[in-house]
């Protein structure tokens, strides 16, 4: 389903346990380019724009002497949203297939190696394979979903409808899901690869990493899309593999999306400050850094037929909490063991109360140092029609 990116594993540090800041792109990829949680970036609505006050990678990268670039198909990161900030080129289409975000990439950087060949460069691809809805093209449809019945099943009005409890769901519906998702997957693992060759092909050899926004849920925990904090929305791939790296290591201890800037501002020589997250070079390097840290994630999703408290959560050795923020005393905690328990199926707050209240309140005082950190807030921009139609697309707007 996916040889280009086991190949790069093999030669990359892989980690084990990276969790995503938030269930959905906006905020994630907000915190991927200032290094700071989705409580101090303040983008977590739908109307959220990051503030211009923040130093985001690019800017950082650029006063290191590198040129940067984004190539986006996900609406949700335009620059109507403040993404564009620092980005020497900053090329947008909604749910452009990973094939034209490849072309322009390597043809950006053409041209930039024509004008200055010796200039460093960072270019971020942001694609849309596999969010839902789950179309892939041919051949990867026939080969890996080639028996899904006909109609709109994966489509995003249908993916819309099973989040919202208006269709059924099956243990067949789920399989033929799961075979458009592996089929949308292989698509983006095509593309990767072509991407890969044409660098060996142009004698380039980056550092690159390889890093999702989200996960994507099939019915675990009752749930389609990505709503929630469990494990399948939240649990990423995260692999970085360095210039000349041939290597594999794979990291147990947790990493965040936070940790993506300062470990990318390392490499290129620089330090980044006032950021949530860490340089992740020394576990690149194949150092040991034992200390744990507490991973704190927040998702504040609603809609006019989603009304979802906000919820927050834990992450600190081997285990990960829940909490589902409702008034007075009707507030949720879900307790698991990440290690016994990875799929997160057998809440223990029942069975260990103290550890649960525990670690609520290690949480509480994580929520409340990130919000007292301050940082600048988000903007509320006016969705105007054009931009709802593109988060429609996405299934992102009810």
């Amino acid at each position: 389903m996916s040889p280009n990116y086991d190949a790069m594993a093999e030669q990359a540090t892989v980690f084990e346990s990276a969790m995503a800041q938030s269930s959905w792109t906006r905020p994630t990829v907000a915190t991927m380019l200032t290094g700071v949680n989705p409580l101090r970036h303040g983008v977590n609505r739908g109307n959220d724009s990051l503030g211009d006050e923040w130093q985001m990678l690019p800017e950082l990268l650029q006063e290191l002497g590198y040129a940067t670039a984004f190539f986006t198909a996900n609406g949700q990161v335009q620059s109507k949203f403040g993404f564009d900030q620092g980005f020497d080129e900053f090329w947008f289409k909604n749910r452009a297939p990973a094939d034209a975000l490849v072309d322009h990439a390597l043809g950006w950087m053409d041209g930039l190696r024509e004008e200055s060949p010796d200039k460093p460069f960072f270019i971020m691809i942001l694609s849309i394979e596999p969010h839902d809805g789950y179309e892939p093209v041919e051949p990867f449809r026939g080969r890996f979903a080639g028996d899904v019945g006909g109609g709109d099943i994966g489509t995003v009005k249908f993916m819309q409808q099973l989040r919202f409890k208006k269709r059924p769901s099956s243990p067949d519906l789920v399989r033929q899901l799961l075979q458009l998702y592996e089929g949308e997957v292989a698509w983006s693992d095509y593309e990767f690869g072509r991407f890969r060759r044409n660098l060996d092909e142009r004698d380039v050899d980056p550092a690159i990493v390889v890093i999702a926004d989200h996960g994507e849920e099939f019915g675990e925990h009752g749930h389609f899309g990505h709503l929630n904090l469990h494990r399948e929305a939240m649990h990423i791939p995260f692999l970085v593999r360095l210039p000349g790296q041939t290597a594999g290591r794979r990291v147990e201890r947790p990493v965040q999306q936070a940790d993506l800037l300062p470990t990318l501002v390392d490499l290129a020589g620089g330090n980044a400050n006032d950021v949530d997250g860490q340089s992740l070079v020394p576990l690149l390097n194949g150092e040991d850094m034992r200390s744990s840290r507490p991973i704190v994630s927040a998702s504040f999703k609603s809609g006019a037929e989603l009304q979802l408290p906000p919820f927050y959560s834990l992450v600190l050795d081997r285990w990960k909490l829940i909490w589902a923020k409702r008034p007075g005393t009707q507030s949720t905690i879900l307790l698991f063991d990440r290690v016994s328990d990875p799929e997160e199926l057998v809440d223990l707050a029942g069975e260990q109360p103290e550890l649960a209240r525990r670690l609520l309140r290690v949480l509480q005082e994580e929520i409340e140092i990130l919000e007292n950190k301050g940082g600048a807030d988000s903007v509320e921009v006016t969705i105007d029609e054009e931009t709802r139609r593109q988060l429609e697309a996405l299934g992102y707007v009810d």
